[in-house]
């Protein structure tokens, strides 16, 4: 490799070098909207302390525009959700991965509950759910883990994965990162994500572009979905 070659890799993120909109295939795509949750995305949620619900508006339009556009053009949609098993069956006592749990517990007794308005999706986007919408639930920070959403994608023939939904640098990025491990083509929709302040959304973003997908605006899916190349 040349020294040119090196430099131009090291100073521009190589999604932005990338030709990935020859290669996508609306027809093997599919969109995926991660826990956009009363409990997120309200002032009276369990997870309200994010602060995202201070700026939902911007965001639950850009998924909105996003869902409109798949539906538009026959692309699966799946709608995500984030709960705990019942019973505290989560948690293992004396163990490290189920500290944060208890202690998230101890201050939110209810957080992440099954059968809750928190962990339900939020009216605004209920209203454009479709009956042929795939819904699944996780218990996981990751779409893939303890779900079927791999078996379902496989069975669908996708290729290409939109992401969208909460939080940015938690759920969304794990997803979008074992997506790409799986061999997921894998795009997020910038816009139509969000988390918590002091910048850690467009960080985030930033790191997906640098590694594993390009990043879009929701206003540029309609388009991206009825390309020649569907």
């Amino acid at each position: 490799m040349s020294n040119a070659a090196a430099m131009e890799i090291g100073q521009r993120p190589m999604w932005q070098m990338v030709d990935w909109r020859r290669n996508f295939k609306p027809r093997r795509s599919a969109l995926l909207v991660i826990d956009a949750q009363n409990d997120i995305l309200k002032e009276n949620g369990n997870m309200s302390y994010y602060g995202v619900w201070k700026r939902v508006d911007r965001s639950v339009s850009a998924i909105i525009r996003a869902v409109k556009a798949a539906h538009e053009a026959s692309v699966p949609v799946f709608w995500i959700r984030f709960l705990r098993p019942s019973d505290g069956k989560d948690v293992f006592p004396g163990t490290m991965a189920s500290a944060r749990t208890i202690e998230l517990r101890k201050r939110i007794p209810d957080i992440f509950k099954d059968g809750s308005w928190d962990v339900e999706i939020v009216d605004e986007l209920k209203a454009v759910m479709r009956q042929e919408d795939y819904v699944l639930d996780k218990s996981a920070s990751g779409c893939f883990e303890g779900t079927n959403l791999d078996k379902y994608l496989r069975q669908l023939g996708v290729q290409d994965l939109l992401i969208c939904g909460y939080l940015t640098d938690f759920c969304v990025a794990n997803t979008a990162r074992t997506s790409y491990d799986k061999g997921y083509g894998t795009i997020v929709i910038g816009d139509a994500c969000d988390t918590r302040d002091n910048g850690f959304h467009e960080e985030t973003l930033e790191q997906h572009r640098w590694y594993f997908g390009p990043v879009v605006d929701s206003s540029e899916v309609a388009g991206l979905l009825g390309g020649e190349s569907r």
